[in-house]
């Protein structure tokens, strides 16, 4: 599969009995849902908003997300306390997000330019924790710091 782009619908990435598939370049724009599963890898996709990404064991690389984006952490379970954190790469051009709940932790290399503060956690509806990135703009903390 090379360069789908994926609204309202949803894409597995995996082997299912097969050889190991490969998605590359998709867009996943909202109400899409890319699920890469065991044996299957993605590479170069954008989540746009509105759009989830599902890490379900297979492999990702050259992931982007766009405000409104949802990272689903399938096997990572959502618990109270959970901590995320972001660091970005010298260059400002990539960065490591990395989630724990104290048992486990899972890394998501991320290309872009993201400002740390705009990502938050829930609980995906499953049990796993999902990540959601909404940046605060500028122009928003201007705003609030004058009232």
């Amino acid at each position: 599969m090379i360069g789908a782009t994926l609204s309202g619908g949803r894409q597995y990435v995996g082997n299912f009995g097969s050889p190991a598939a490969i998605a590359k370049g998709t867009v996943v724009s909202a109400g899409g849902r890319e699920v890469v599963t065991i044996g299957g890898k993605a590479v170069g996709t954008k989540v746009m908003s509105g759009g989830t990404i599902v890490f379900a064991g297979g492999a990702v690389s050259g992931l982007s997300i766009k405000s409104g984006g949802t990272i689903d952490l399938e096997h990572l379970a959502f618990q109270k306390g959970e901590k995320l954190t972001f660091v970005e790469n010298k260059a400002h051009t990539a960065g490591i997000l990395k989630v724990t709940n104290g048992v486990t932790t899972q890394t998501v290399a991320l290309f872009g330019q993201y400002v740390a503060a705009g990502f938050s956690l829930t609980r995906d509806g499953a049990g796993g924790t999902a990540i959601h990135y909404a940046p605060v703009s500028a122009t928003h903390v201007i705003v609030a710091a004058h009232h």
